[in-house]
């Protein structure tokens, strides 16, 4: 049986959403994180603004 291969890219705000719904899960069900309460969209876009202001450029 064949692996999908997985395509890794940037991300972007469109996914943000998505990623707070997965992590929410991880901070609900599971101690995997130390977080208590699931961090919202709005704390996602400014993990990402925050990242994306401190990208090497080159």
């Amino acid at each position: 049986m064949a692996v999908p291969s997985a395509i890794i890219r940037p991300v972007a705000r469109a996914d943000l959403k998505t990623v707070a719904d997965i992590y929410a899960h991880y901070v609900q069900q599971t101690v995997i994180t130390f977080d208590l309460t699931p961090p919202t969209v709005a704390d996602w876009e400014q993990r990402l603004d925050d990242l994306t202001g401190r990208a090497c450029r080159s």
